[in-house]
């Protein structure tokens, strides 16, 4: 084996490296989405739910987002 032939494997030996390293930040991005779409759609539950107990507030499309068992 030559010597571009052992820098050829090595940068395919890197990319493949960086590919599996970019698939799992790609899962862990993914990850933080899910947590702050289920946290933004808590908050917007949170308000709605204030609102409609301190004031003339109805919401036509409610966001339902319970944290605990039992809420409403």
């Amino acid at each position: 084996m030559n010597k571009k032939e052992k820098e050829i494997k090595e940068l395919k030996y890197q990319i493949e490296v960086l590919e599996q390293r970019i698939e799992g930040l790609e899962k862990d991005l993914d990850m933080l989405f899910e947590i702050d779409n289920a946290k933004l759609a808590r908050a917007v539950c949170e308000i709605q739910e204030y609102l409609r107990d301190n004031g003339d507030f109805y919401a036509i499309n409610k966001i339902y987002a319970p944290t605990r068992v039992g809420m409403s």
